[in-house]
Order: structure tokens, then sequence, then C-alpha cells
């Protein structure tokens, strides 16, 4: 029981040089996540254009909310248990960064990587890094099937939760 919806709207005001803001919300039973909510700006830099290979990097600031359920496993903070909590609600400034590159090995097939790295900007050793490979097959103009592993990894989850959760799902994209 899982929902991500990612929103992003990149302006390039030269060649290579633009802006960017973006909003996700989400939530996700098995990390025990009620909702995170986050939103945020930055720049964006193209550091390759050619016609098959293209590399953006961007860095940015953001905004997190979170909410945990950990009443529901006898979890929260003050249920007694031995050793620390990870608090039920937080608010965290983190600094994000990302590396996308998409490569156009055929007409009708190529391959999107993205990676972001996201320390909180109070303490840098709490971090999270999200790794999204895909490869997009076109079947019609505005239709695609996509296969994408999913790699998401949290320095400080909750200690019922584990840091790693990988994903390989198949997606199907219709483009407007």
């Amino acid at each position: 029981h899982n929902g991500f919806l990612h929103a992003r709207w990149p302006a390039m005001w030269h060649k290579r040089v633009g802006s960017e803001v973006f909003a996700q919300v989400q939530f996700n039973e098995f990390k025990l996540l009620q909702l995170r909510a986050l939103g945020g700006a930055g720049v964006r830099v193209a550091a390759v254009l050619s016609k098959y290979v293209e590399l953006y990097v961007g860095s940015g600031y953001m905004f997190e909310y979170e909410n945990l359920d950990l009443d529901d496993l006898g979890l929260h903070p003050m249920a007694g248990l031995a050793g620390p909590r990870h608090p039920d609600k937080t608010y965290h400034h983190r600094w994000t960064n990302y590396l996308s590159l998409r490569v156009d090995v055929t007409k009708w097939v190529h391959i999107t990587n993205v990676l972001y790295a996201q320390p909180r900007f109070d303490d840098f050793k709490d971090v999270r890094i999200l790794e999204d490979f895909s490869v997009n097959f076109k079947v019609f103009k505005r239709f695609a099937v996509v296969l994408a592993f999913i790699l998401d990894w949290d320095s400080r989850p909750p200690l019922e939760v584990e840091p790693l959760d990988t994903k390989l799902i198949v997606k199907l994209k219709f483009s407007f």
C-alpha cells in the first residue's frame, strides 16, 4: 500500500542553465510512512546536450514534512521501548542534488537514469539516496512501456524499517 506523486517544472533560461520548482507527496505502509510532503526549488545545468545523450545536473533547497505511523505497531516514541526512537513527525530542510542522464539507443528505445542525493542541512550524515534507472520502449507515438529499477536508501530510517528498499516495476507511459 503505497503511492507517489511528483511534479517538477524546469525552465531553461539559457541553452544550458535554468531553474526548476518541484513538489511531492507520498505514502508507504512498508516504511511506516503515512505522509511525506516536500517542495523546493533549484538550479539546473545541461552538462551534455547531443543528438543521442543529455546529461543534467541540478542542485537546490527542499523543505520536507514526514508523518510516520508508529502507534499501530506499539512503536511510538513514548512507548517505553529500549533504544532511541524515531519521532513520528519531522520537519527538515534538505539540500537536494541530482544527475539526470538520457541516452537514445534507437528511435524507439531510450535509457534514463536519475540519481538524487539529499542530505539535511543541519546534519549531513542524515542523507537520502534515490536511484531511478529505466528503459523506455516506445510502442506508439504517445505510448511507451517502461521497465524501471528503483533503489531508495535512507541513512536514518526508523529502527523498525530497513534502510535500503529496491523495486523492479513495469509502467505504462502516455505522453500528451
